[in-house]
């Protein structure tokens, strides 16, 4: 029978300590990734904006009614609702 090995325990206390070069190390890429993300979700934001510009009012209300009237002529079968102002 073989004995299982526990691993050492390591525990924090004030003697415990990283060099300011293995901090930078560490907490550099997470900064970095952090801004990166921020400046991606950022650009996302406005370019929905700018989507959601361009989508308003697409259709006025003669365009709604001549495209429910091409779509009631275009397809017999499917009962359209009349258009009302």
């Amino acid at each position: 029978m073989s004995e299982e090995v526990e691993p050492p325990q390591v525990r924090l206390s004030k003697n415990t300590l990283i060099t300011v070069g293995a901090g930078l190390v560490v907490a550099a890429p997470m900064f970095s990734a952090a801004m990166w993300a921020n400046a991606k979700l950022d650009s996302i934001d406005r370019r929905l904006e700018r989507i959601e510009q361009t989508n308003v009012n697409v259709m006025s209300k003669p365009g709604f009614e001549s495209w429910s009237l091409r779509l009631a002529r275009d397809n017999p079968t499917l009962k359209v609702p009349e258009f009302h102002q």
